[in-house]
């Protein structure tokens, strides 16, 4: 619900996509990418490694549904 707030509808399809394409790349089970993900502000797996240790506390730049 969140990210249909951020999102504008014209770009959910795209965006649903980019969001699949992202996880394939970035969020593999044994050994997430958190460090490097643009998205771990709005992913719950990525607070906890944040909140953890293992992850830079800097929040990224918000590019989703942007193609950046």
């Amino acid at each position: 619900a969140e990210l249909r707030q951020r999102i504008p509808m014209s770009e959910w399809a795209v965006t649903h996509h980019r969001l699949i394409w992202h996880g394939r790349r970035m969020c593999h089970a044994r050994a997430p990418k958190c460090d490097r993900c643009p998205l771990w502000v709005d992913c719950p797996h990525g607070l906890k490694a944040a909140r953890s240790g293992q992850k830079n506390q800097d929040p990224p730049v918000d590019n989703i549904g942007r193609g950046d």
